[in-house]
């Protein structure tokens, strides 16, 4: 995240706009930066989350909207920063999003998404998506950075920059964390185990999968894209 707020580069001028932001990690990471974040989402639960967290850290200058990232209630070019991050995966309909993104995104301004990827093997892509799925039903895709240049490209913006995004923590995901957080059953716990355990070796190498004290430990390759409308 550090990363992102650098790259997006908010001046006390700017107003700045975050979709689907979730419990707004982002959004409070760029307001000491930005003259007013807006930041977006869907469920009531992320918005009272961001709510909370926004009174905790007294930032009066984070609004909150509830919208689609599909159909953005804002006016053409009214954005010089439009962030988005570990959340397109989810998007219902990418393409119309990233339309969506261009054209409030002011001309000149940046465009910029982090978010999991999957990697030129339709195999692989099969099965990080499908665990992706198990992990959290409203999962819709992890793209790979070929398609990204082509939703880039069809929306009318310049790609200017891709760069890997490192997890926070070296050791990648603990499966049994990453499962807790979206509320998993121990059926489901089984099921994503039994996947990993049983899976291809070059899945595994992919995922860079291990075991360590009785967890497993693996990760899904995140990428940051910057682009300019």
């Amino acid at each position: 995240m550090t990363r992102l707020v650098e790259l997006a580069e908010a001046k006390q001028d700017q107003v700045v706009l975050e979709l689907a932001s979730g419990p707004c990690h982002l959004g409070v990471a760029l307001a000491p930066q930005a003259g007013r974040v807006v930041s977006t989402d869907v469920t009531s639960f992320s918005l009272e989350e961001s709510r909370r967290l926004t009174r905790e850290k007294g930032l009066a200058n984070l609004h909150l909207f509830s919208c689609e990232s599909e159909s953005l209630p804002f006016r053409d070019g009214t954005f010089p920063v439009v962030c988005s991050r570990i959340a397109a995966h989810h998007f219902s309909d990418v393409r119309k999003s990233m339309h969506e993104i261009a054209r409030v995104t002011a001309k000149g301004g940046r465009v910029l998404i982090a978010d999991t990827v999957v990697p030129p093997d339709d195999e692989i892509d099969r099965f990080i998506n499908h665990l992706d799925h198990v992990h959290d039903p409203t999962h819709v895709r992890n793209y790979s950075v070929r398609e990204w240049k082509v939703l880039f490209a069809d929306a009318g913006l310049k790609l200017k920059l891709i760069e890997e995004d490192l997890c926070e923590d070296d050791r990648g995901e603990c499966l049994r964390e990453w499962l807790g957080r979206t509320g998993a059953s121990p059926q489901t716990i089984r099921q994503a185990t039994g996947l990993l355990v049983s899976a291809k070796a070059k899945i595994k190498e992919a995922l860079s999968l291990r075991a360590e004290r009785g967890e497993l430990f693996f990760q899904i390759r995140r990428v940051i894209l910057s682009g300019e409308r």
